[in-house]
């Protein structure tokens, strides 16, 4: 599942959620080695394969913090990850719900947009948005972990 990943992953810990019903694969045979300062391009498929009835929300997280959140209606989405220095880095990735951006997991996972727990009260200022500090997520909310290795110039 994890091919083309090259020596920019550890494999001991890249893995998908062994608790959710989605399955998340990333390609990067288009980038043998990252370069610091560069941004990295990451082909992210999800299983089951999202639509617009049925998005896939995910948060990516590079070293604990939020960096990108995407929503998925394709089969094959790019992703760039903002430029990063020399040495190893961590890259997360969680499904959460496109307007609460609480982490799913299990049942509570996405099946389209008319399902959805809208997670507001009032004037909708209490969405209980995700923080974007990762330590505070539980990791059993975790699709995917990889190791990217970052080379200097």
């Amino acid at each position: 599942m994890l091919t083309g990943l090259l020596s920019t992953v550890s494999p001991e810990i890249a893995y998908s959620g062994a608790n959710t019903g989605e399955q998340v694969e990333l390609d990067q045979s288009n980038l043998k080695h990252p370069v610091s300062g560069q941004p990295i391009q990451i082909k992210i498929r999800v299983f089951p394969v999202p639509s617009r009835q049925k998005p896939v929300h995910l948060h990516i997280f590079v070293d604990n913090r939020l960096v990108l959140m995407l929503t998925l209606t394709r089969p094959l989405t790019m992703a760039s990850l903002p430029p990063l220095s020399t040495g190893r880095h961590s890259v997360v990735f969680i499904e959460a719900n496109p307007l609460t951006h609480r982490p799913m997991e299990g049942n509570s996972r996405m099946t389209g947009m008319q399902d959805m727990d809208m997670g507001m009260t009032g004037s909708g200022k209490d969405m209980g948005m995700m923080d974007d500090n990762l330590s505070s997520i539980p990791a059993r909310y975790r699709l995917k972990t990889l190791t990217l290795v970052v080379e200097p110039r």
